[in-house]
């Protein structure tokens, strides 16, 4: 079943547009190749933009906006599905920021830009960010485009997926993305050929492209309240010291392909001993802001009487509480 949210149809679109009088943006997203496509591949995409799309909105639209999006259209000639997004904004002040879609259209124009490989050089000003990258080339993007992709590496994690699925299926030779306006004009656009989605097929750690980011890695005891096994989404925690809750992504590859695939179980009365990553951001004071994000490098041990594998022990450092 696809993950997208709430689904319209055309005469359900308009039955809101008109309702609402909300402010009604629309993108289409074009898999070059074969008029056919495989459901893993449109499904794993269709998820992933929905998935990012709709973070782009929790940091974009103020707390009382609202958005929904839906598919209006599939048609052929490759495969080309035309995307809406309708955003009731609450409040007469809307902020020149930019859109959701254009917002989507920017970062994987970053993307692009950056062939997979960390940018050379970066400079902000106050409305702008100029990214170099290691041909260097620049690209100008919007700051707050720029602070929400490199805000966490869930994003960029997806987007790498994504591209990646594509760059695989032999039935696909490339992926455009459209933004058209009101009346139906195209405003923006980006396109990736085969190689381009090869080359952004892997993530890079765009959160330490940010300068005010602080890090710290700690051991800690946890007990796993909540595991996901679809993509890279985050497990949540609760430590042992202090019983403090939180997420945190998988980065130890090696322990997460032995649970995936049932050689390490967790129970209810499982206890992991992790290593840690923790990052931050501070303003110019060294006060922190935003949330701090976390990270699983490694887990160095099990105790749990029903797992198949032990991991070797490793000396304890400090603690995240």
């Amino acid at each position: 079943m696809l993950n997208l949210g709430n689904i319209f149809t055309k005469n359900n679109y308009d039955t809101l547009e008109e309702k609402f009088l909300e402010k009604v943006e629309r993108m289409t997203i074009s898999f070059g190749g074969e008029d056919q496509i495989g459901l893993d591949t449109l499904r794993e995409c269709l998820d992933i933009t929905v998935d990012v799309m709709k973070t782009i909105a929790d940091q974009n639209l103020a707390k009382d906006d609202y958005c929904k999006f839906y598919i209006q259209d599939v048609r052929r000639g490759s495969v080309i599905m035309d995307v809406g997004l309708i955003t009731n904004i609450v409040g007469a002040i809307i902020p020149a920021i930019p859109s959701i879609i254009q917002i989507f259209i920017e970062i994987f124009k970053m993307r692009k830009h950056l062939k997979g490989k960390e940018p050379k050089n970066i400079e902000k000003n106050e409305k702008k960010t100029v990214i170099e990258n290691c041909d260097g080339a620049k690209i100008t993007v919007h700051n707050n485009t720029y602070n929400i992709y490199v805000s966490e590496n869930t994003t960029e994690r997806c987007l790498a997926r994504m591209n990646d699925t594509l760059a695989k299926d032999p039935a696909r030779t490339d992926l455009t993305i459209e933004y058209a306006d009101q009346s139906g004009k195209v405003v923006d656009k980006v396109s990736m050929v085969k190689e381009e989605l090869a080359q952004t097929s892997i993530a890079l750690d765009v959160e330490r492209f940010d300068n005010s980011l602080t890090e710290k890695t700690v051991i800690e005891w946890v007990k796993v309240r909540k595991c996901i096994f679809i993509g890279d989404s985050k497990w949540e925690f609760v430590s042992i010291v202090g019983n403090v809750s939180f997420s945190a992504s998988i980065e130890d590859r090696e322990f997460a392909e032995k649970f995936k695939k049932g050689e390490i179980i967790i129970t209810p009365e499982s206890l992991l001993k992790i290593k840690l990553l923790c990052r931050m951001r501070c303003d110019a004071d060294g006060n922190t802001k935003g949330k701090t994000t976390y990270s699983v490098t490694k887990v160095l041990d099990i105790d749990s009487p029903q797992s198949k594998k032990q991991m070797s022990m490793f000396d304890n450092e400090d603690s995240i509480i």
